[in-house]
Parts: C-alpha cells; sequence; structure tokens
C-alpha cells in the first residue's frame, strides 16, 4: 500500500529520477496522504454538518471549501516534502540538492488528490445535511 501511495504522486511522471527516488526512499508522501484525507474529510463535515445555513446551501460556498481545501493541501504537501528532505539530508551532512521543481509538481498532484477526496466525501456525506444536501448535484 505505501507503494501504491506514492507510486500516485508520481503519476504523471513529471517529476526527476532524483526526487522519485527520494519519494520512494523517504515516507513524506504516506503522511501527506493520510493528512490530505483527513483534512478533506474535516472541511466536508464543517461545511454540511457545522456551517449548514440555508445562506450558505449554495454552489458558490461549496467551490469556496473544495478550493480552499485544496489550496490548503497543497501548500501543506510542499511544505512536509520539502522539509523532510532537508531534514535527511542535514542529519546525513550531505549538501540538500534543488528540488524546487518536483515539490511544485508534488504539491500540485496533491492538489489533485485533495479535489478527488473532496469530491467523494462530499458524495457520501452530503446527505444527512439539513440545508445543503443538494449541492453540489
Amino acid at each position: 500500500m505505501r507503494e501504491f501511495i506514492k507510486l500516485i504522486y508520481d503519476l504523471p511522471k513529471l517529476n526527476s529520477d532524483a526526487f522519485y527516488n527520494e519519494l520512494m526512499r523517504l515516507d513524506f508522501a504516506l503522511w501527506v496522504f493520510a493528512l490530505t484525507c483527513f483534512v478533506s474529510l474535516i472541511m466536508i463535515i464543517l461545511y454540511y454538518y457545522i456551517i449548514d445555513r440555508p445562506r450558505t446551501a449554495k454552489l458558490s460556498w461549496w467551490l469556496i471549501f473544495l478550493l480552499l481545501n485544496s489550496i490548503i493541501l497543497s501548500i501543506l504537501a510542499y511544505v512536509i516534502a520539502n522539509n523532510t528532505i532537508i531534514d535527511d539530508y542535514l542529519s546525513a551532512g550531505n549538501p540538500v540538492p534543488d528540488y524546487s521543481i518536483d515539490l511544485i509538481y508534488f504539491s500540485g498532484m496533491n492538489f489533485l488528490i485533495a479535489l478527488l477526496f473532496f469530491l467523494i466525501f462530499s458524495s457520501l456525506l452530503k446527505w444527512k445535511s439539513r440545508n445543503s444536501s443538494h449541492v453540489p448535484f
């Protein structure tokens, strides 16, 4: 399962071979994936059950939550991956390589994964909402 999750982040094959090796060697992809799943679930619960008002039961509010969720999680993916790689290299006493573009691809892929989680959780959990059960479809 760990290898499958790591391979999801390199699905479009945009990352360099060096970053792909870091992705396979370190466990930051697993933590980012779990965090993405958890935060997306929390955002869905927040939208459908905590902020469940007639005023917010609109597609525009749902899209704001969707984009907010994905943007926050893509930034967190970048920070977690970058910090994990830096910590690993500094603890070994090696110079830190520049994976800037690879980290952008990684966070972009996490943006898409967060969108997917939000859609899945929205489809599963919207039915018990009093006001927003018809949003987005």
